[in-house]
């Protein structure tokens, strides 16, 4: 969404986000579309979290036979008491994934530490890659966290348990340092029954208790259940009183994710924000493309919790500056009674209905939804009016509880929403809900009541009319906002 390689030849993957004082400095997989896998890690500087600017690669793959002459894996960066900054990274070798560090004295310069600083090894964790159902070992995706009270950091990684099922077995492993360079491999903090592979886990504390995030993917063959049968593919969380140890998967664990036939979203990160202590919430957005995925930076969000310590993706308002209004255009109306009083839309309708005001593309769209009848479907159109009279519909469903992504358009001479490409329950028992989109390019995020629920990829750019649609309701549309991004 935010940002990507130049050239058709490279995609982006995994990330990670280092907040400096020249600006925020992303890091990322940089895949090489030919054959799929990163031998690169690129590196981008902005001023404010939307405007990027790609740097030359911060990191290659090593020659011959070196540790690292294999694909590289994801990173993180850390910053010693010493004030040079240590990258983390991974790289795999004859199916033998290992983690090594480069250091920096100014985030634009790395020089390597010559040998892995990382391996899996026994009792703990699996080593043989002939026996994992990956064939590999898993020992990937070092997440450090620096320890005040021991003054020791501590490495989790991505790793397996020997022995494990080929539907299970993933770990959470800890390594533990005290100058990031020697360290000593401690049992696992987590092992699941259920995961195959907990990948890119991310530690940290807020509000007064820890939390580990992870992604995976029902693709490793493990089939997992989730509170979401429309999100299975994305990133989870864990949550403990200790660092170490107590880690318990909540009854509503879903941080962002998307259908099993989907990948839209992945490896949520966070770190915190350089002034105001909160906790910035990072992820890549993914659109399935023949024969590769490609991917952009998405738009930063933030973290919090509820009072019964649930984490929650809220918007953050980076973009919003960067925005400009767009001017009304003749109104394409199909179906339903559409009338208008002030800043305020009211629609009756009994079948699917539009109500289309706007040209837009890239564009930051908001609107208060107030129902005046039990159920129904309403929301918003973007991207209506292409040559097969079809735009996609973001709308709240009352009656099925959830917040629904999918086409609408004409069918045989009648306008028709068609079943939902993603979806997400949410309580819509209320009868006001604000709904927020964010569309750029092909991707698109989706928060109800400034919470993040979808983060979606499209295939088809979005051009066209935007506007409101209704459908078995009498809503009234309030305090809209339709705005072209500027950036």
């Amino acid at each position: 969404m935010l940002h990507a390689p130049e050239s058709p030849l490279h995609g982006l993957w995994d990330t990670w986000l280092f907040p400096a004082d020249d600006g925020y400095h992303l890091f990322y997989l940089k895949r090489d579309l030919r054959d799929m896998f990163a031998k690169s890690i690129a590196h981008a500087v902005s001023p404010d979290l939307v405007h990027w600017t790609a740097e030359r690669d911060a990191l290659h793959s090593g020659d011959g036979n070196t540790w690292d002459s294999g694909w590289l894996m994801t990173g993180m960066v850390v910053r010693h008491h010493d004030g040079r900054y240590y990258m983390f990274y991974g790289a795999m070798v004859d199916q033998v994934q290992r983690i090594g560090v480069a250091i920096s004295d100014d985030l634009h310069h790395w020089h390597k530490h010559p040998k892995p600083v990382m391996e899996a090894c026994a009792p703990f964790y699996e080593t043989d890659p002939r026996r994992s159902p990956n064939h590999e070992v898993a020992w990937r995706d070092p997440c450090i966290v620096y320890d005040a009270t021991s003054q020791q950091y501590y490495a989790f990684i991505c790793a397996r348990v020997p022995n494990g099922s080929y539907s299970g077995g993933a770990c959470i492993a800890v390594c533990r340092s005290r100058d990031l360079l020697s360290w000593e491999t401690l049992p696992p903090a987590f092992i699941s029954d259920e995961y195959v592979c907990m990948e890119v886990p991310d530690v940290f504390a807020l509000d007064g208790r820890y939390y580990l995030m992870f992604s995976t993917a029902r693709w490793f063959d493990s089939y997992y259940q989730t509170s979401d049968p429309h999100c299975v593919n994305g990133t989870f969380y864990l949550v403990s009183d200790d660092l170490l140890s107590g880690w318990r998967r909540p009854a509503e664990n879903i941080v962002i994710a998307s259908r099993e036939s989907r990948l839209d979203s992945y490896v949520g990160r966070s770190v915190m924000h350089p002034s105001d202590g909160s906790r910035l919430f990072y992820h890549h957005m993914v659109r399935r493309k023949h024969p590769n995925d490609v991917a952009s930076f998405g738009a930063v969000k933030q973290l919090a919790t509820t009072s019964d310590g649930a984490l929650r993706v809220l918007a953050r308002r980076d973009v919003d500056r960067f925005t400009q209004p767009l001017s009304a255009q003749s109104v394409y109306r199909s179906g339903g009674k559409w009338l208008t009083a002030d800043s305020e839309l009211c629609s009756q309708a009994d079948a699917p209905s539009l109500y289309l005001l706007y040209q837009a593309e890239a564009a930051l769209i908001e609107t208060q939804l107030a129902f005046e009848s039990e159920g129904g479907i309403a929301g918003v159109v973007i991207g209506y009016g292409s040559a097969a009279e079809q735009g996609l519909c973001i709308v709240l469903d009352r009656t099925a509880g959830q917040v629904e992504v999918s086409l609408c358009g004409a069918e045989f001479g009648a306008l028709r929403r068609f079943p939902p490409l993603q979806a997400r329950r949410a309580d819509l028992r209320g009868a006001v809900h604000r709904l927020r989109v964010l569309v750029r390019a092909h991707y698109l995020d989706v928060y109800l009541d400034d919470a993040l629920l979808i983060a979606f990829s499209w295939a088809h750019l979005p051009y066209g009319k935007a506007g409101f649609y209704a459908e078995r309701t009498t809503v009234r549309f309030r305090d809209s906002r339709f705005a072209a991004l500027t950036f």
